[in-house]
C-alpha cells in the first residue's frame, strides 16, 4: 500500500481511502453486513486505514455499521472521516446533537477528520449564519474531532468564499478526468493547491462511470496500456496530481477492493508514462464534447415525492449518449412523472437542475 500524509502531525494514512457509501445491499436495501464486513476486513488487512462515512449514507445506517466492523481493531490503527449534514441543522444546538449522535453511532470518542458535508452557496450562508466554523473549532479543542475540513459541490466563486472562512486542515473535492475541464475540477484543484490545503479526492471514477468508458475512449486507453483496467486509469490520473493526498473509492464488491488494492500496491503501479498522459488527454477531449448529465448516483435527491427514479433515469440517459444503449424503462424509471416541484434541486451536490434534465430524459426515450 502507498501511504501519504496531510502534514498534520498524524501518522501516515493509506493513499486509498474506503468510502462507505456504496456497500452491497440486501433486497430490502439494508447493508449486506456479511459481504460488506468481508470487504472492509480485506481492505484493512492490506493496508487501507482511512474510512469515510456520513450521517446519511445507506439511509443513515453507514456510521453504525462501520463502527461495529472497526470495533475489533485498535482505535489508533485507523482513521475515520464523518460529515455534518447542514441540511438537517436548524439552530446552533442541532450541531452538538448531531455530532453526539454520530459519535454514538460509531461507538467512538472522537472523529479523526470531520467535514462540513457538500458545501454549496446555500450552505455557505448557513455556515456563516450559525457560526459553524467557531463550533468546529470548539469541538476540536474538546477533542471530539481532530481535523476540520469540508467537501465541496458548487462553483469556483463559492469555493473561493469557503476557503476564506478558515485555515482548513483539508478539503475534499470531486476530481476525475471526466470533470477535469468540463466541470472545472482543474480550476478547483489549482485554487485549493495555491492555499497549500491538502486535497482528498472523491468520485475519482465518477460514480463508476469511468470503469466502463465510451468505446472510443476505451479503445484509446487499451491501445496505450492493454493490461490496465479502466478504473486503474481513473485512479492513476488523480494519484499523479501532487497535492492529492488521499483518494476515496466507494467500493461495492470484493473484486473492486482487490483491483484497487493492486493499483495502490506500490508507486510504480500509479505512474503514468508520456504515452499514457497523451492517451488521457485524448480521452478528456472526447468527454468534453459529450452532452451528458453530471449525476454520480449519490441519491441525495431521493426519495422523490412523485416516485421518479432520478439517478437511474440519468444513468440510462448517459449510457445512451456515451454507449448508445437503450435500457430505459418508462414504467420503472418514470422520468415523465416529474411535476417540477423542485424539492430535489437543493439536495443535489452536483447542482443539477433535476426537473429540466428529467424532461430531457423523457423526451429522448418517449
Amino acid at each position: 500500500m502507498i501511504y501519504s500524509t496531510f502534514n498534520d502531525g498524524e501518522p501516515e494514512h493509506s493513499l486509498l481511502g474506503f468510502g462507505i457509501m456504496r456497500m452491497p445491499v440486501n433486497q430490502d436495501n439494508s447493508i449486506n453486513k456479511y459481504l460488506s464486513e468481508q470487504m472492509i476486513d480485506l481492505a484493512y488487512k492490506n493496508g487501507i486505514n482511512y474510512f469515510d462515512t456520513s450521517y446519511v449514507y445507506h439511509e443513515s445506517r453507514s456510521e453504525s455499521f462501520l463502527g461495529q466492523v472497526l470495533a475489533k481493531y485498535p482505535r489508533n490503527s485507523f482513521f475515520v472521516a464523518d460529515k455534518m449534514p447542514l441540511w438537517k441543522v436548524e439552530n446552533f444546538e442541532d450541531l452538538d446533537n448531531i455530532l453526539d449522535e454520530q459519535l454514538a453511532r460509531l461507538g467512538m470518542d472522537y472523529i479523526d477528520y470531520y467535514l462540513i458535508h457538500a458545501v454549496n452557496s446555500a450552505y455557505y450562508k448557513k455556515i456563516k449564519q450559525l457560526n459553524v466554523v467557531d463550533w468546529l473549532i470548539s469541538k476540536k479543542a474538546q477533542g471530539k474531532i481532530r481535523h476540520i475540513g469540508f467537501s465541496f459541490h458548487d462553483n469556483l466563486d463559492c469555493l473561493k468564499d469557503t476557503l476564506n472562512l478558515y485555515d482548513w486542515d483539508f478539503c475534499q473535492l470531486q476530481i476525475n478526468y471526466a470533470d477535469w475541464n468540463k466541470f472545472h475540477a482543474k480550476d478547483m484543484y489549482e485554487l485549493v493547491s495555491t492555499k497549500n490545503i491538502p486535497i482528498i479526492v472523491m468520485e475519482p471514477i465518477r460514480g463508476g462511470a469511468l470503469a466502463n468508458p465510451a468505446p472510443e475512449i476505451a479503445a484509446i486507453l487499451k491501445d496505450a496500456t492493454p493490461d490496465a483496467t479502466y478504473a486503474n486509469w481513473a485512479f492513476r490520473f488523480v494519484a499523479t496530481l501532487p497535492n492529492v493526498k488521499l483518494i476515496l473509492s466507494g467500493m461495492s464488491t470484493i473484486e473492486q477492493v482487490q483491483d484497487n488494492l493492486t493499483t495502490f500496491e506500490n508507486e510504480k503501479n500509479i505512474h503514468l508514462n508520456e504515452n499514457e498522459v497523451n492517451a488521457l488527454d485524448k480521452a478528456i477531449t472526447i468527454i468534453d464534447n459529450l452532452d451528458t448529465i453530471p449525476c454520480t448516483g449519490c441519491r441525495y435527491c431521493m426519495p422523490c415525492p412523485f416516485s421518479v427514479e432520478i439517478a437511474p433515469c440519468f444513468n440510462q440517459y448517459n449510457n445512451n449518449v456515451i454507449f448508445g444503449t437503450n435500457k430505459y424503462d418508462a414504467e420503472r424509471d418514470r422520468a415523465n412523472y416529474c411535476v417540477s416541484c423542485k424539492k430535489c434541486i437543493p439536495l443535489c451536490p452536483q447542482n443539477i437542475n433535476i426537473p429540466h434534465e428529467l424532461e430531457k430524459v423523457a423526451i429522448k426515450f418517449k
